[in-house]
């Protein structure tokens, strides 16, 4: 899937439905997350970002990315293993929100 500009227009056009997202600054990975359903879409999401509800990290974001998935936390956490896998490291902002619960 290709990567949008991370603006109100492309954002109100993603789908109300579950599944994964990605959010990218200047082509650079920062945040991976899911919807869940049960009202909570990926467009929901992505305007949680977008409002800067979910810190500032994520509302930074320039570009994005979607997919529409039966088990949205399952492929969150694969996706989130094969970045750390590959980079030695999580995402910039999924770093953040995991120090922050801890």
């Amino acid at each position: 899937m290709p990567t949008l500009p991370f603006v109100e227009y492309y954002v109100d056009q993603a789908p109300e439905a579950r599944g994964v997202y990605c959010l990218f600054d200047n082509g650079v990975l920062i945040n991976i997350g899911h919807a869940a359903g049960a009202g909570v879409s990926i467009r929901s999401c992505l305007r949680s970002h977008l409002m800067g509800h979910e810190g500032p990290c994520t509302q930074k974001a320039t570009h994005f990315t979607w997919k529409v998935t039966a088990c949205p936390a399952t492929t969150e956490e694969e996706l989130l293993k094969a970045h750390e896998a590959r980079f030695g490291q999580l995402p910039r902002c999924n770093g953040l929100q995991r120090s922050a619960r801890t």
